[in-house]
């Protein structure tokens, strides 16, 4: 069965972005029909997924607000207390 991302240049990426929405329990049952046989590119997108699992939402979520400074408190010593350099 041919798919509407087979003629689309950057084909693993298209593939990519579909894992992503499904359930992880259907993923590999997609993996497996969209890269029959295609294991450089099954093997790509894995790497991007992990890849996507380890990164998470981290840019979603700041950590503080912009424009924000980390201010260290006093009972953290600093680089330059503690005799570390950078």
């Amino acid at each position: 069965m041919r798919s509407p991302m087979d003629n689309n240049p950057d084909r693993a990426v298209a593939i990519f972005n579909t894992v992503l929405q499904l359930p992880v329990g259907q993923r590999g049952a997609y993996l497996d029909e969209v890269c029959a046989g295609d294991n450089a590119l099954r093997l790509k997108i894995e790497v991007l997924l992990g890849v996507h699992d380890e990164v998470g939402t981290f840019l979603e979520f700041p950590t503080q607000e912009p424009g924000s400074s980390r201010k260290v408190p006093r009972s953290e010593p600093s680089l330059e207390q503690s005799g570390q350099l950078i």
